[in-house]
């Protein structure tokens, strides 16, 4: 059997204590390219040194879970990968480069030979191991990957992106700066369904969750039918919050000032020395609830007590592409508060297009993607939500295959990063090749120049703390795109617009995300598309 030897570039030691070389087996292929019928088993061979403890033996993993390969045209790798140097499992060293990683995530799927670093082979391993449990399947979610798939080949080969029909536009700086327009879009968003949390941080019965949205304290409590209440996280009493933080409410919530406890339910059940407050009715002092629902492991909540909440409606045709994401699989493994002196939007923009990952994101995201290669497609009432998707470096090598009908039968993951907008303020991050999710809420501040995201990294509701920790590279290689490479930019922007001598930003037709969202959010206030068209240079 055919084997390629890894040698390691790392510029210091991956290990402190000698373990045995490791096998990483790879997926069998038939001689046609095609995988073999028989499912492999993904698995780690890790033969135990003397005098190791049980732990460090022969280690299975899920099955049926693998580094899918984009199409049956590339040309055939070697079934095994062999370390020659000793790699302590799943812990890749400190000094690898997060573009490294990416880089080896990207040569185990594509069927390249080559050496590659074998610390970073462990997290790969293990991660290839979850990328088909989170992938969706059916007819749906195979008809939306392979048409997808087609848009970003054709767009490689004609060197083209999505474009805006009406071209280039300029966005005038009062969007960013006007201060009564950002109390109307605070407004607004005390009016729509919010994304508050997810349906994995309320597991069971009477768990319960406290979030902020806005300055609104929320109070979210799985019900023993196992239905989800919002109420705002105050006492009827003299408004003290009742709880902090996640955990069981039990039978009773009690207030922690003066004792008055209320059923899960918000129900009012006693009063701390009732003669006190004369006739007091419990039915009708109850916690204040807000409207809430359920749906595709997101759980929404509107701020006005009075509003009505029809989330099928809000959501409308864009509900199935959140249904592909199976966010009700994932569990919550990260999550960060990152406040900001920028305006809301211009945070925003930067995940809504594609044309800055090459030069920002030079040293994490860019190993795996083309950049300004990507798709724009509208859904729900008013065209209202967005997704877009991005092309990865593998959609050149399908572009090269002259059939490719054959590329996408044999398609066995999205080789683009799926990138959707909720309105009015989530942003969803599903990119399939290293099966974890991303969540990021934008809250506008009081000022048009303040805004605080709620960043959550989601992982397999089945991984271990083990796994976790083998993909922890990955999550880290998103963390620094998003904290330190993305939002290290905004600021500088924001800065640029308040200084009175930038009276727009231009807005490309290769960006039709970010010109679309202006609108929406514009339309939605009653207002005309901010946008204008570029005024020729006399």
């Amino acid at each position: 059997m055919c084997r390629t030897t890894v040698h390691t570039r790392c510029r210091s030691p991956c290990i402190r204590r000698p373990l045995a070389p490791c096998v990483i087996p790879r997926s069998p292929l038939r001689r046609n390219g095609s995988r073999t019928s028989t499912a492999w088993r993904a698995r780690l061979r890790v033969p135990r040194p003397a005098g190791a403890g049980p732990e460090v033996g022969r280690q299975r993993h899920h099955t049926r879970r693998r580094i899918a390969r984009p199409c049956a045209q590339l040309p055939e790798i070697s079934p095994l990968v062999e370390t020659s140097v000793p790699v302590r499992a799943g812990q890749p060293c400190d000094t690898c480069e997060p573009q490294r990683l990416l880089r080896t995530l990207q040569l185990a799927r594509s069927s390249v030979n080559t050496s590659i670093d074998e610390c970073c082979w462990m997290a790969v391993a293990s991660l290839g191991m979850t990328i088909e449990s989170t992938m969706s399947t059916g007819e749906f979610a195979a008809e939306t990957r392979r048409a997808l798939t087609l848009r970003h080949i054709e767009h490689v080969r004609a060197g083209t992106t999505d474009a805006h029909p009406d071209g280039v536009r300029v966005i005038p700086a009062s969007e960013y700066l006007d201060p009564e327009l950002a109390a109307a879009e605070r407004a607004l968003m005390h009016t729509v369904p919010l994304v508050a949390a997810t349906s994995g941080e309320l597991a069971g019965p009477r768990s319960y969750r406290t979030e902020m949205l806005f300055d609104v304290p929320v109070l979210l409590v799985r019900q023993d039918d196992g239905s989800v209440k919002a109420f705002l996280n105050s006492c009827s009493h003299r408004g003290a919050r009742l709880l902090e933080g996640a955990g069981e409410v039990g039978k009773r919530i009690s207030c922690s000032y003066h004792a008055w406890t209320y059923a899960p339910n918000g129900e009012l059940k006693s009063v701390t020395q009732p003669g006190k407050f004369g006739k007091v009715e419990l039915c009708d002092n109850g916690l204040v609830e807000l409207p809430c629902a359920e749906r595709y492991g997101l759980i929404f909540v509107m701020l006005d007590a009075q509003g009505e909440m029809d989330i099928d409606a809000f959501l409308g045709d864009f509900a199935p592409q959140l249904a592909l994401c199976n966010l009700d699989t994932f569990k919550v493994a990260d999550e960060r508060t990152l406040p900001h002196e920028v305006n809301w939007k211009l945070a925003l923009c930067g995940y809504l297009e594609s044309y800055h990952v090459k030069v920002v994101h030079a040293k994490t995201l860019a190993a795996a993607f083309i950049g300004n290669v990507s798709t724009h497609d509208a859904f729900g009432p008013d065209g209202r939500h967005f997704r877009t998707t991005w092309s990865m470096n593998e959609v050149v090598q399908m572009a090269e295959a002259e059939d490719v009908d054959a590329v996408l039968d044999g398609l066995q993951y999205a080789p683009y990063n799926t990138v959707l907008y909720l309105y009015p303020n989530t942003v969803i991050t599903a990119p399939d090749f290293i099966g974890i999710r991303f969540i990021n809420r934008l809250f506008p501040g009081h000022q048009p120049h303040d805004q605080i995201t709620h960043y959550r990294t989601m992982v397999p509701a089945f991984m271990t703390d083990d796994e976790r920790a083998m993909v922890e590279p990955f999550q880290q290689v998103t963390r620094t795109a998003v904290e330190e490479e993305d939002y290290g930019q905004v600021p500088g922007i924001n800065k640029a617009i308040r200084s009175g001598l930038r009276d727009s930003l231009l807005v490309g037709e290769n960006e039709p995300t970010v010109t679309e969202m202006h609108r929406v959010m514009a339309r939605a206030l009653g207002r005309p598309n901010p946008d204008q068209p570029v005024t020729p240079s006399a």
